[in-house]
């Protein structure tokens, strides 16, 4: 079984080489650190109840390249704050994308997924992953209006070739295109 965004994100650190520092972790924070062999550096998570919400923190440096493949089973939201640009990923077959420096906002959905993080070059980054659940959560709570809005930008950039790919910006008044790349 293919798994949920964040259930697949608990399990990155310790897939990439981290090991988990138990005295620095507490209630829904998780703190790691790079094992000295495959570079140095540390990653969190923070986990918000009952897997609405999930915070990614990694400042690393891999002492070789890796390739990290990745297919998870729903859609969700992705916010992102690159410090470096190390890194690059494609989505399915298609061609490879530089990660450039400054914040994104990505609407994901089932692919799989390659990131490559160049060796010996710093990789920094900040993510804020909102689940289906959140979105169901949250828009049903404030505003039925909003959710209904929000479901059907969302189904109608998926089904739409020329939106899919691109860099999406949610606010509280729709979704606006950002930038052509995924």
């Amino acid at each position: 079984m293919v798994p949920s965004v964040i259930d697949y994100l608990l399990q990155l650190p310790e897939a990439m080489h981290f090991a988990r520092v138990q005295e620095l972790c507490g209630d829904g924070v998780f703190f790691y650190r790079m094992l000295s062999e495959y570079g140095n550096g540390t990653f969190q998570l923070i986990e918000f109840e009952d897997d609405l919400l999930l915070i990614l923190i990694g400042d690393y440096t891999p002492k070789d390249t890796f390739e990290k493949i990745t297919e998870i089973s729903e859609d969700y939201m992705e916010i992102s704050q690159f410090e470096t640009d190390s890194s690059s990923f494609k989505i399915g077959g298609r061609k490879k994308n530089q990660v450039d420096k400054g914040i994104y906002c990505y609407l994901n959905t089932q692919k799989k997924t390659y990131t490559y993080c160049e060796g010996g070059k710093p990789v920094r980054f900040t993510k804020v992953i909102l689940s289906p659940k959140y979105f169901n959560t949250y828009f049903r709570l404030h505003d039925r209006n909003n959710a209904e809005l929000l479901n059907s930008a969302r189904d109608y950039i998926l089904k739409t070739p020329a939106c899919r790919n691109s860099t999406l910006c949610s606010s509280r008044y729709g979704i606006v295109r950002q930038r052509g790349i995924r």
